[in-house]
């Protein structure tokens, strides 16, 4: 089923990429993308619905008493429900290909970390009988008709704030949609947790944002972003026309890119050939759609049909990082490093320097995870932490003074 959809994909995608050429000349190419998608989500929506509504039909006859049901009859309809479920699995599966292009035009227009404070939200659900669902078309409509890059944020998997965003020079413009005006309780609140993570994103500090307490401060990364996409893209490229491809982009850090066709062996070569001692593997393939605010593989393959090859299986991502480098980049700064036991946490970076008043830091998975996630640069990651860790460092010490 899912081979259907693949023209249809790769047709949004390849607009997608054209788009992003040059963002701000014709705009409403963005609105025909988001119209286009509009249309193909509430589809597949429909299509669950439908499913969904078949399967309790036929669970309310199979359990309806008396009912005189065959074997033959029995099974065949255990097959049928099998069929339908998993019909709504490849759905569910065309409906994130979907948002991850919504997310790739919200990544045009708007910064990575501003994006990830507006992605700790529960999801909105479906977008197809969502009350004010016409009233925000329309208003994404007349934004367009003003000359008003806008972006229905229901499309994406990341602007869980607010129903549509604006684009201009300075910034983002958040509209809250109401098709009514009832004032209760969860309409204030919303309201006011809106307003906390855009008031963050404007002044870069929070007491109590996601239900947190304590002083919450953002601050610059101490130099420019290290990102090897460009380098992956090359990589995947030799690998159509070579077959296997692994490249160090860094010391310690291996990328292995391979077709469906790869065997066992050609693996093993790799990895006992990169001299590498015990690192740390991850398989790119079984993270395709995490939802937790990372730059989207759609714009990350620079190609549409890469992006389609590894979201069928067909191109496999492959990476390995060695613990080693981690530690060298921790001894070089004077600190032992650990892997952390607990969950929400990767490292922990305890500083042999007992004088000073704070004595460790810790990383967490979602950020260290920036480095497969986002081909972020190993090296550029773990030391840009020792800079701001230094730098908080220097500033409690002039409070001392």
């Amino acid at each position: 089923m899912i081979n259907r959809y693949r023209k249809s994909i790769i047709s949004l995608l390849d607009n997608l990429h054209e788009a992003r050429k040059k963002p701000f000349e014709n705009i409403e190419k963005w609105l025909f993308l988001q119209e286009s998608l509009i249309k193909k989500t509430v589809y597949v929506e429909t299509r669950i619905r439908e499913n969904k509504l078949r399967i309790k039909e036929i669970n309310k006859y199979r359990k309806t008493p008396n009912q005189n049901i065959s074997k033959l009859e029995s099974n065949s309809l255990k097959e049928r429900l099998k069929v339908l479920k998993y019909q709504i699995e490849e759905y569910r599966w065309i409906l994130d290909i979907y948002q991850s292009i919504g997310d790739g035009i919200a990544y045009t227009f708007i910064h990575k970390l501003d994006i990830k404070p507006l992605n700790f939200k529960e999801s909105a659900g479906f977008l197809s009988g969502k009350k004010g669902f016409i009233l925000e078309k329309k208003i994404l409509r007349i934004a367009y008709k003003k000359n008003q890059i806008a972006i229905l944020n229901d499309l994406t998997s990341v602007l869980k704030y607010a129903d549509i965003t604006l684009i201009n020079e300075n910034g983002i413009n958040a509209i809250e949609v109401k098709s009514s005006n009832i004032q209760n309780k969860r309409v204030k609140r919303q309201a006011e947790n809106s307003k906390k993570v855009f008031d963050y994103l404007s002044t870069d500090i929070t007491t109590d944002l996601y239900g947190t307490e304590g002083v919450m401060q953002r601050k610059e990364t101490s130099s420019p972003e290290i990102n090897y996409t460009s380098k992956f893209n090359k990589l995947i490229k030799k690998c159509s026309e070579k077959g296997i491809q692994s490249e160090f982009f860094e010391n310690g850090l291996l990328f292995v890119v391979a077709h469906n066709h790869f065997n066992k062996d050609e693996m093993n070569n790799v990895f006992f050939n990169s001299g590498l001692d015990k690192p740390f593997a991850v398989h790119l393939n079984m993270h395709k759609f995490t939802k937790k605010g990372y730059f989207p593989f759609s714009l990350s393959f620079n190609k549409s049909n890469y992006y389609w090859d590894f979201l069928e299986g067909k191109l496999n991502v492959f990476m390995f990082f060695e613990f080693k480098t981690i530690e060298k980049i921790a001894e070089r700064n004077g600190f032992i490093v650990e892997q952390s036991n607990e969950e929400q946490w990767a490292f922990n970076f305890i500083n042999k320097n007992n004088a000073i008043p704070v004595s460790n830091f810790n990383i967490s998975e979602h950020y260290f995870s920036r480095t497969f996630m986002e081909f972020v640069s190993l090296e550029w990651l773990i030391q840009d932490m020792f800079n701001q860790f230094n730098n908080l460092i220097k500033e409690l010490e002039k409070k001392k003074k």
